[in-house]
């Protein structure tokens, strides 16, 4: 019969006795190796736990970066718009001087504000001049121009008259078969 599974089997005589320390330290580290184990598992979801967290922050300082770079672009878009703004009223007062500050609709308007009297005679005359005038302009730049002309009568009309200036300069467009059809023209005394 062999030898128990209990028993411990001598050792080997070839196998030096320093061996025998080595082989007696692995029996005992076998007992030990359930709590060597869980040490390990430890470790492992120590890890995992800190790779997550490093992820985690990884990706807060990406959003982060994000978040203030989209900031500048706005910034950027804002003072783009603005001088877009300026670069625009610009062109516009400039087309407006090379229409002659829109002379023949400002006299076209006059004389519909003056209870549609036609003092010399050109009324039809000035409308579709004013027409061609308003034509040669950009779209954006035409309300601009009209809300000038009706700025430059503030003074010289008053009450109805100044409304019927105003109402004639918001249908203009319209009359005109123009773009907008309709402008906003507010005044500051009404």
């Amino acid at each position: 019969m062999g030898p128990s599974k209990t028993q411990m089997q001598p050792l080997p005589s070839y196998l030096p006795l320093n061996s025998h320390a080595a082989v007696c330290g692995s029996i005992h580290m076998h007992g030990n190796l359930r709590g060597s184990m869980n040490a390990a598992v430890f470790h492992i979801i120590t890890m995992v736990r800190l790779a997550t967290l490093a992820a985690l922050f990884a990706t807060l300082l990406l959003v982060a970066h994000a978040t203030a770079f989209r900031t500048t672009i706005t910034t950027v878009d804002v003072d783009t718009d603005i001088e877009n703004q300026q670069r625009r009223g610009e062109r516009c007062r400039e087309q407006i001087q090379r229409q002659q500050n829109l002379n023949h609709c400002q006299r076209y308007m006059m004389q519909q504000s003056e209870s549609g009297s036609d003092e010399d005679g050109n009324q039809q005359q000035h409308l579709q001049q004013c027409c061609q005038q308003l034509r040669r302009m950009d779209e954006q730049c035409r309300c601009e121009g009209l809300r000038q002309v009706v700025r430059q009568q503030q003074g010289e009309l008053q009450g109805e008259e100044m409304r019927e200036m105003m109402e004639c300069a918001r249908d203009l467009p319209n009359q005109c078969r123009l773009s907008p059809q309709h402008c906003e023209i507010r005044s500051s005394w009404f």
